[in-house]
Order: C-alpha cells, then sequence, then structure tokens
C-alpha cells in the first residue's frame, strides 16, 4: 500500500488451480511430510487414510473395472485445507514479488517505479512458477488467470506484451476479483460496491416477507434480521475497501437509509438520523470503523510479516484518508 501510494507500478496475476480438491498428488504429498520431519504415525494415518482408495463409473446397468486413485483427498474432508497447505508450502519465491496463498486462489503482486521491470520481474517469477507447478502435477486455469496494473495516478494501458503460463496469454483486465473482493486498476472499489449493491437488492426481494412493511415480524426481530443476514452483505470486506471516496460510501449509507424505512414505515418527513436513534442503529462508517479497528487491532501479532506492515501504513495525501477519519455523521445523543 505503501508503494502504492507513491506512485509505484504493481502488477498483479491471480491464478486459479484447477480441481484442486481432486488432483493433489498423494505421492508428493507423503513426500513432503517426510521432508518436513512429521511424526511417522501422522505420516502412516494420512498414507492410510489417501491411498489404497477405488473408483468405477457406471452407465445405466453397466459397471466399469475398479480404478485405483492416485490424486485428491475425499469429498468433503476437512483435511483438506490443512492438507493443502503442507503440499503448497514450498510455493516459489521471488524477490521482488509477493505471493498470496488461500486455499486454490493465489495472487502475485510486483512493485516498480518502472512499469517495464516490474513486469521483467512477474515475467521471472511466473516461469519459475511453471517449473514448480510442472514437478508437483498442479494444473492452472489459465483461461480463468487474469493480470492487472494497480497504480494510483496516471494513465494506466495494457502492456503490448503478454505476460504467460504453460505457453498461453494471461489475459489483461482493469477489474479483478479475488476472495470475493472487486479491485479496479486504481483501488478506487467502485465495482465492489456496486456488486455489493446488487447482491443486497437481490437478497430483498427474497426476504421482504420478513423485513417488509407487511412483516408479521416485530421491528425488534427485523432489526436482529438486517444486523445478522443483511447488513454482512453490504459489509464484505469492508475494513479493505472502508478507504473508498466518501461518494462510493454514500452509496452503501443510502442502502441501509431505505431498508430501515422499509422496516420501520417511515413518512417521508421523518428523518434518517432519527430512524437511526431509535432503532439504537450506528452509521455504516461508524459500523466499517469499529470492524476495520477490531481487523487491524487482532493482526498486530500475525506470524505474516506482509499482513503485520498494514497496521503501520498512513495513507501519504492528505485528501484520501481511511474512513473513520472522514466519516462525520455519528448517531445523536437525543433525537433534533
Amino acid at each position: 500500500m505503501k508503494e502504492f501510494a507513491n506512485k509505484f507500478y504493481t502488477v498483479g496475476v491471480f491464478s486459479d488451480v484447477k480441481r484442486a480438491l481432486d488432483k493433489m498428488w498423494h505421492d508428493g504429498l507423503t513426500y513432503k511430510l517426510i521432508k518436513l520431519k512429521f511424526p511417522g504415525y501422522v505420516i502412516k494415518i494420512i498414507h492410510n487414510y489417501l491411498h489404497n482408495r477405488t473408483f468405477r463409473v457406471r452407465v445405466n446397468n453397466t459397471y466399469s473395472t475398479n480404478g485405483h486413485i492416485q490424486s485428491g483427498t475425499p469429498q468433503g474432508s476437512s483435511l483438506f485445507p490443512s492438507l493443502y497447505n503442507i503440499y503448497t508450502h514450498d510455493f516459489p519465491e521471488h524477490p521482488t514479488v509477493s505471493t498470496c496463498l488461500f486455499a486454490d486462489d493465489s495472487a502475485m503482486l510486483s512493485q516498480d517505479t518502472q512499469l517495464k521491470y516490474t513486469l521483467k520481474n512477474m515475467k521471472n517469477f511466473l516461469d519459475r512458477l511453471q517449473d514448480w507447478l510442472t514437478h508437483w502435477r498442479i494444473a492452472i486455469n489459465v483461461d480463468k488467470s487474469q493480470a492487472i496494473i494497480f497504480r494510483k495516478w496516471g494513465v494506466i494501458d495494457p502492456p503490448p506484451f503478454h505476460l504467460t503460463q504453460f505457453d498461453d496469454n494471461i489475459q489483461w483486465v482493469s477489474v479483478v476479483r479475488y476472495l470475493g473482493l472487486h479491485m479496479d486498476s486504481r483501488l478506487t472499489y467502485k465495482k465492489h460496491i456496486d456488486f455489493l449493491s446488487e447482491k443486497f437488492w437481490g437478497r430483498i426481494h427474497l426476504a421482504i416477507s420478513l423485513v417488509g412493511r407487511n412483516s408479521p415480524l416485530s421491528l425488534d426481530n427485523k432489526v436482529i434480521l438486517y444486523k445478522q443476514v443483511l447488513r454482512p452483505i453490504i459489509t464484505y470486506a469492508s475494513p479493505v475497501w472502508g478507504a473508498a471516496a466518501v461518494t462510493h460510501m454514500k452509496k452503501i449509507q443510502a442502502i441501509q437509509n431505505k431498508i430501515l424505512r422499509l422496516m420501520t414505515n417511515a413518512p417521508w418527513y421523518v428523518r434518517n438520523d432519527v430512524i437511526h436513534y431509535d432503532l439504537h442503529m450506528e452509521p455504516i462508517s461508524s459500523y466499517i470503523t469499529k470492524l476495520a479497528r477490531h481487523v487491524f487491532r487482532s493482526i498486530k501479532n500475525h506470524d505474516n510479516p506482509i499482513i503485520r506492515a498494514q497496521t503501520m501504513f498512513t495513507y501519504p495525501h492528505p485528501k484520501l484518508k481511511f474512513a473513520y477519519a472522514t466519516a462525520k455523521w455519528q448517531i445523536p445523543l437525543k433525537p433534533p
């Protein structure tokens, strides 16, 4: 974030592992368990759990012969996330590339003051990554992989050449989705907020009988339903995008205003801050501030230095600060 604020170029490549649940190589996993010096009894338990599994195919009333499963974990296995983390613990490293791994979703980021050096570093890393993927029999959905250039100021055009994986070009995009968060090239999060708005109103159509004017629920139960089910939709990942421009944040507040008026069947002349006060409901900006502070407090002692460093950053631009620094609307002590 510090380099992004100082006009560095950040090239991001976002990849998805093809059928990670079904393609984890058993013998490769056993080798890594031994290399990491897991206790022998643990290795034997995991080995017996995964090996000697068979399958067969049925077409109408005809069955194929039994085949042996040499990769993957059983469907619904709670061990899969831990085993997959072990299997990918030696993911390639590069001095100028940061990697972010979450299950089978991976993000690679490279930064530099000049775009050509940033792209060169990313290309070198992708070549190393391709060798690692081939060696450990991991397949990538290249058609779903995307590349993007992040930069706060200045015109950003896709470079004239493509980054590649397994001889296929990676598509350049202006907005990328990672772990449900839509990130545009300038990190304004406008696309993400628009997406949350559409998703929220789609859910409202399903819940209108419970939160609408004619709902049999009491107002207290409507508020509980909104806080526990509906509000998390429009605040997903808000500690990240809470620094969005005030114009974008107002869209989220407008959604809350509308749904509260719908729940209370308030006349048009009743002010929104009065409705918030009567329902003991905090403004969206205050709620996001509370979430963000909780998240940042919890990562101070995180093992990952990249995550831990996020608490030590202060945005240098005087007009662009975190949402909790610009939020001026607070719940009044008494209704006006």
